[in-house]
């Protein structure tokens, strides 16, 4: 079966003691998200990466979300990737200015171009962008494992309930540590 790492937003705002998104210390997530990548690349496993990102001048920003989004806006260094993982020049990037990479339709375009049929999946926020591509993806009949070491939120309680609501609601979805990869 063809898969591949989606690892998604994973960014600067979520690691920056001055953003309003910071949730703390994320080392060891950092480490995991790495030690994956490699997995990816010496089973030569296409890794494919999302950014939330917004129009330089916010023009696609919901309504509701007008002025607490500025951290995802283009150009703001916050928006860009953790400067500690480890990308490469062939590493895929779709960006995307909603909760689930299906929102950019070249997402799932290159998936069915690729005949991927599983995602491998990690990223921030567990709960939010994590939990909604999953749930398109399970609705788009995508096979998806979800490693728990590369998700993170703002606290393990939240990642450990998420993990359970979707393993309870989605058929057939596996939950793994690293070491099952």
């Amino acid at each position: 079966m063809n898969s591949c790492l989606l690892l998604i937003d994973i960014q600067e705002a979520w690691r920056d003691k001055n953003s309003p998104f910071y949730i703390g210390d994320l080392n060891d997530f950092v480490s995991a998200v790495n030690k994956m990548i490699a997995w990816a690349r010496e089973k030569k496993t296409p890794i494919v990466f999302s950014l939330h990102k917004f129009k330089p001048d916010g023009s696609d920003i919901l309504p509701q979300e007008k002025g607490n989004m500025d951290d995802f806006i283009e150009g703001n260094p916050r928006a860009e990737f953790i400067r500690d993982i480890d990308r490469k020049a062939g590493d895929i990037v779709f960006v995307k200015n909603r909760f689930s990479v299906f929102s950019n339709k070249d997402f799932d375009n290159f998936l069915k171009k690729n005949k991927i049929e599983e995602l491998i999946v990690g990223g921030l926020i567990t709960n939010c962008c994590v939990r909604a591509t999953i749930i398109d993806a399970y609705n788009l009949g995508y096979k998806t494992t979800i490693v728990k070491e590369i998700c993170a939120s703002d606290s393990k309680e939240t990642d450990e309930f998420t993990f359970k609501d979707l393993k309870s609601l989605l058929f057939g979805i596996k939950i793994v540590g690293l070491k099952d990869i």
